[in-house]
């Protein structure tokens, strides 16, 4: 076996591109691949996978297998592929062999073609006879020559050829092979854009109520309905008379099969191919059923939930034979596990035939079904002769069908409208798409619906916490204050704008019960094997009682039939008094769902969810919020947000350490901001910042003060002059050494303290409102701690996001863990700073009150990237890979460092000694230079690579001490003088301008075959009447700038129409189309182009991002499809 395979691996490399090697390899361990796959492992479209997969085809060496409308296999018959190498091989041998000249020949080396002499007799030159091709020198080489060169590499072919006759191949069946394939891999549904379609030509959707009617049909008609059984087909329709009715009606028709259901179509046996249906494939999904079950019983798992009403037409026992085994796999596979009895859906067994009787047809089925499958009432068997006569036709079928149907229809309605399980016809087309996406058995109505918006995974620890705070003295009136806050934040939770309305004691008890249960051990501190007892030293009742009487009050707050974000508003207000001494910065007060990231003047702490659902939008976009007051108590909050559009891509800063060479990066970023000429301060364009040292007192200024980048170099340079002042006597050589030893710090601290406390107020709190929040940024300062080599961020958004993407970078390089800082304390920002440029053996650590001693992160890692990387993923889990990263240095010694070693010359003393080394060996890591070789070199194969943009300026002469505030100057001037750091910033700027642009759908884009098809809108970040639109696009005019979408040039003008609205903001609609579900657009300014804000795009992430697919309810509570 390992022989074939090797030979196999082996002609592939020799004879096929590299990504049909790839094809064969996976191949040769799987011996069965679906073209999905195979296109998801190679990253390529289907389409070209396809082509690679027929040229392999062709030359024998795998097979391709439709097994039903989309899902084609590739499968390696080892004895057929062996058998067409064997024959090449001799075809290509006997080619060889069979002399066609005696005249001599001439070969080309560079063309590897031989030549007959006749043909070069027109080509002679001084120098020989040239090649026609390439017009090079050929040389006289016998043919036999070639053809010995030629049989030494088949040798190899050969001689595995002879080992592979040695050993037994496995059998050549691709239905024994595919039959071996896990059953989650081998049974795929097809779904069409039937059901949509359908939903579509009702007049309201949004409100009409539709019924489902699925019949069966067990008899034999022609070959086209024999195929389509085979296949497991479901014809949809929609009754015509039924569409202007508010409850209109869906008929379902499949094919029941004992063959089908058990067996597979043998080797050898015709393909069958399934009838044309009315709509083209839209998805393929994968589907666990369980063992027994076969494909007829796919889509009846999928659909069952559903249905109305099940018609069994019978003519004869056979069929009836049928039907029975049918309940048996209903048995085994679960479909439903909540009111059974209740929802299970009406039977309707029409006779056709005198054959079967009806007393017989009750007693089997009802010995044969569980009592939940039928109840008293639930069997309902009728005879028509009329039905499904041969002079019958579909029609006809169809209205015999609803004849018998509308009683039962009118009793399964009047049940789930009591149950609260009546859906429009809108949802109920999200609830099927939902469950042909989940390769699990039918959870339930509630968790379904939840799908595309689950519930916070930590809900049980937030509202634990809240719990726990409301225990800590708050003991009076605590039942009644802790039962309207958990059932207002639960129903803002579920009942967003086009929820169904479920009925809350369903939605607690599928949703939130078990998380509540577990909210009240946390609370309690009590052990999850031990229950509360009635009343415990918090004044909490049982949990029984209190989960109880969350769901009573979630009922009455319910049946006011106001929108959740009200009801939760005046339950809040209910209870302001005792909001006030209420503080916590785990968990946002307002949702309790979530950790609060913005802290207000009153110390109550909020999320931006919170923000987004409760703030006010501003005049100056749909994506700026204001909160005028707390939402908890009523104090002045003035806190400014401004959220990035989902779609927009993410840009990332980092900005080494480096002490007084701190001033380069300013620099650079002043030149950036010039470079791009807009009047648009610099940090707006960074979403995410990170900063070690003199970075992090940079950010600071930028994001936190909003200092402009000028301000910043100036007020950096008096900074440098202010803080590192030495006095008379460690001013002397020798002495500051001495003194650095003995006090610890060669400065002192108060000049650094008295500094910072000016610059920053001393009560600001890292979380407290700023510039950082108005423009939408996330700031991280990095710092040391003395207890642990792991460094420790603290930042401006309380340390959100997923913890689990907190382990180091994820770029390839070695992980290295760090803690963000989550205190129940806010730090003032003038501790962080003093923290983080307490550089050892400079300034003494900081001790900060709840966190430790701290000291400047220049030890452990001075070039952020990698952590910034790490909270771009946390921060943003479903951006891949960010806009852009910016990593600006602190200048580049033109010395180098070894001409202070001169070899032959003896070292000095004090060269020596071990605390010179440890200085010279601490100053080494100060570089941020290696840190950024060792990401290049990670990222080299990666897409990162090229978004990764490193600006450093070459600094002639020695490398400046960190200290010397007299090198400022001649800093800021290397930065002026460095033409290669110029180039960058240029083309730096123009990807900065390309991504003030960013892309939104209009719709969920439609699928025909393997094309994808949809339209949406350019938009840009500037909008009217913001003096950086008009000017930007003044810039793009005169640049004469273009779109291009796919490589295709955006037909019109920037200054045209059609480029903008009636409101005078940007926004060009587009149509698009694309084969492998991306979309990439770009701008061109000149040359190059580069691309837009979140460019390129993966169709199902901008449909997610925009909540396109949020069916029922988007989880800030704004209408779907409505543009933020």
């Amino acid at each position: 076996m390992e022989a074939a395979q090797s030979l196999l691996r082996r002609v592939a490399r020799s004879f096929y591109s590299s990504e049909q090697v790839v094809i064969v390899d996976l191949l040769t361990q799987r011996q069965i691949l679906s073209l999905h796959e195979l296109s998801l492992h190679l990253e390529l479209p289907m389409r070209r996978i396809q082509a690679y997969c027929n040229e392999l085809e062709s030359a024998r060496i795998l097979e391709l297998h439709q097994v039903n409308t989309v899902n084609t296999y590739c499968f390696v018959n080892y004895l057929a592929a062996i058998h067409a190498i064997r024959w090449r091989l001799s075809t290509i041998r006997d080619e060889t062999e069979t002399p066609k000249s005696t005249d001599p020949e001439h070969y080309c080396e560079r063309c590897e073609i031989v030549w007959p002499v006749l043909d070069l007799v027109d080509q002679d030159s001084p120098d020989g006879l040239l090649c026609p091709k390439c017009r090079k020198l050929t040389a006289l080489l016998p043919k036999e020559d070639v053809s010995t060169r030629l049989f030494a590499d088949l040798g190899f072919y050969e001689l595995r050829l002879r080992e592979v006759d040695q050993t037994k191949l496995p059998g050549s069946s691709f239905w024994a092979a595919y039959k071996m394939l896990p059953e989650s891999e081998r049974t795929q549904q097809d779904t069409s854009g039937r059901l949509k379609a359908l939903v579509n030509q009702l007049p309201h959707p949004e409100t009409q109520t539709p019924s489902l009617v699925f019949t069966f049909s067990c008899r034999r008609g022609t070959r086209k309905r024999s195929a389509a059984a085979a296949c497991s087909t479901v014809h949809l329709d929609l009754e015509p008379h039924s569409v202007a009715s508010p409850n209109p009606v869906f008929l379902a028709t499949s094919f029941l099969s004992r063959t089908n259901a058990t067996r597979l179509p043998t080797h050898g046996s015709d393909r069958l191919t399934p009838p044309r249906r009315c709509c083209s494939i839209m998805s393929e999904t994968s589907i666990s059923l369980e063992p027994r079950l076969g494909p007829a019983n796919a889509h009846l798992q999928i659909l069952f939930p559903y249905i109305d009403v099940i018609c069994f037409p019978c003519s004869s026992r056979q069929c009836l034979a049928l039907l029975v085994e049918q309940f048996a796999c209903w048995r085994r596979s679960a479909l439903w596990t909540q009111d059974k009895s209740r929802l299970a859906p009406e039977l309707l067994v029409i006779l056709t035939s005198h054959k079967v009787k009806e007393e017989e047809v009750r007693r089997v089925l009802e010995g044969s079904s569980d009592s939940w499958m039928l109840r008293p009432s639930a069997l309902t068997v009728t005879r028509s002769h009329a039905f499904g006569g041969r002079d019958k036709g579909g029609d006809e079928d169809r209205e015999a069908v609803l004849k018998f149907t509308r009683k039962l229809l009118q009793r399964t309605r009047s049940r789930k409208s009591d149950l609260g399980l009546l859906f429009s016809a809108h949802h109920l087309m999200a609830l099927v798409d939902a469950s042909l996406q989940r390769d699990q058995p039918f959870p339930g109505y509630v968790e379904l619906s939840r799908t595309a918006r689950p519930v916070t995974p930590d809900l049980s620890q937030h509202l634990g916490n809240f719990i726990a705070l409301l225990g800590q003295g708050q003991g009076q009136g605590f039942g009644e204050f802790a039962t309207d806050a958990i059932a207002a934040s639960l129903l803002l939770d579920h009942y967003a704008p086009g929820m169904h309305a479920f009925p809350p004691h369903r939605v607690f008890h599928d949703l939130h019960r078990e998380a509540c249960s577990e909210a009240l051990r946390i609370g309690n501190n009590t052990p999850a094997q031990t229950k509360p007892e009635t009343e415990n030293s918090t004044g909490i009742v049982d949990s029984d009682t209190f989960l109880e009487s969350i769901v009573a009050r979630m009922d009455e707050l319910h049946r006011s039939g106001e929108p959740a974000v009200e009801l939760h508003a005046k339950s809040y207000h209910k209870h302001q008094d005792q909001w006030l001494s209420l503080r916590t910065r785990d968990t946002c007060l307002l949702c309790i769902q979530r950790v609060p990231q913005y802290e207000l003047p009153c110390r109550h702490s909020i999320c931006e969810h919170c923000v987004r659902v409760f703030g006010h939008a501003s005049e100056e976009g749909p994506r700026f919020f204001t909160v005028y007051h707390c939402f908890l108590c009523g104090a002045y909050a003035g806190l400014h947000v401004r959220v990035r559009p989902p779609t927009a891509g993410v840009g990332v800063l980092c900005i080494d350490g480096g002490g007084v060479r701190g001033i380069i990066p300013t620099t650079i970023l002043e030149l950036l901001e010039e470079e791009i000429g807009l009047p648009i301060p610099v940090q707006e364009h960074f979403q995410v910042c990170a900063g070690v040292s003199a970075g992090a007192l940079v950010l600071s200024t930028l994001f936190l003060n909003g200092w402009t980048a000028a301000k910043c170099s100036r007020a950096f340079e008096a900074f440098a002059t202010t803080v590192f002042r030495r006095g008379q006597l460690t001013g002397l050589p020798g002495i500051s050494q001495l003194w650095t030893v003995v006090n610890n710090a060669l400065y002192d601290s108060l000049p650094l303290e008295v500094t910072l406390k000016a610059i920053f107020d001393a009560t600001t709190s890292m979380t407290a409102p700023s510039y950082a929040s108005t423009i939408g940024a996330k700031l991280a300062l990095v710092v040391a701690p003395t207890w642990t080599p792991n460094p420790l961020l603290i930042t401006n958004y309380n340390g959100v996001g997923e913890t689990s993407e907190r382990k180091g970078a994820w770029t390839g390089l070695p992980s290295q863990s760090y803690d963000v800082y989550r205190g129940e304390e806010g730090l003032a920002v003038w501790e962080v700073n003093r923290s983080c440029t307490a550089a050892p053996a400079y300034f003494a650590p900081m001790h900060i009150n709840g966190v430790g001693l701290l000291q400047d992160a220049g030890v452990t890692q001075n070039n952020p990237i990698n952590l910034a990387l790490s909270e771009l993923r946390s921060l943003y889990p479903a951006q891949s890979l960010p806009q852009y990263l910016i990593s600006l240095g602190t200048g580049i010694s033109m010395e180098s460092a070894s001409r202070e070693h001169v070899p032959g010359k003896r070292t000095g003393f004090f060269k020596r000694h071990f605390l010179y080394r440890l200085f010279k060996a601490y100053m080494s890591l100060l570089s941020g230079k290696k840190t950024m070789d060792d990401f290049s070199r990670s990222t080299k194969t990666s897409p990162l690579f090229e978004r990764c943009i490193r600006l450093d300026a070459v600094v002639p002469g020695p490398p400046a001490p960190l200290d010397d505030a007299g090198s400022v100057p001649r800093l800021k001037r290397s930065v002026h003088q460095d033409r290669l750091l110029q180039g960058a910033i240029c083309a730096l700027a123009k990807r900065i301008v390309a991504s003030l642009f960013y892309f939104e759908l209009d719709a969920i884009p439609s699928q025909r075959g393997m094309q994808f098809r949809g339209s949406g809108c350019i938009r840009c970040l500037c909008r009217a009447p913001d003096e950086a639109l008009s000017a930007l696009m003044q810039k793009l005019v005169q640049s004469s700038a273009v779109f291009r979408v796919n490589g295709s040039r955006v037909p019109g003008t920037l200054s045209g129409a059609s480029f903008w609205t009636s409101c005078g903001n940007f926004r060009k609609k587009i149509k698009f189309t694309s084969g492998d579900a991306t979309i990439s657009i770009t701008l061109q300014q000149g040359s190059p182009e580069y691309p837009i804000s979140g460019s390129p795009f993966r169709l199902s992430e901008l449909v997610e991002a925009q909540q396109l697919n949020a069916n029922f309810g988007r989880s800030d509570h704004r209408e779907r499809g409505r543009r933020d």
